[in-house]
């Protein structure tokens, strides 16, 4: 399951940067990840461990850990420069500053 579970990010983030590539000037691609507590985060960075996605998320270094069956539902959009989102998203290991 893990490595099919990496797969999958993997295929969000081609069509992230897909997305990314195409959006119009002033826009930028957002991953937005709902959890089965119909909570939301909008992760810079994820890593598959497991059964466990490692995410990086908000502006500050912040590391939320969640169980992969906790996601109901991944969204990509695009938003206003100006919206207070994170910019970027990749997948592999977490690099801590």
């Amino acid at each position: 399951m893990t490595g099919t579970q990496e797969g999958f990010w993997r295929y969000v983030h081609e069509l992230y940067a897909r997305m990314a590539s195409s959006a119009s000037a002033g826009k930028h691609a957002v991953v937005e990840v709902e959890t089965s507590d119909s909570r939301t985060f909008e992760p810079k960075a994820l890593q598959v461990y497991g059964p466990f996605l490692i995410c990086e998320v908000g502006e500050d270094v912040e590391v939320l850990v969640i169980h992969e069956s906790d996601v109901r539902r991944v969204r990509i959009y695009r938003a206003a420069e100006d919206d207070n989102m994170p910019l970027g998203f990749r997948v592999g290991e977490i690099e801590l500053d």
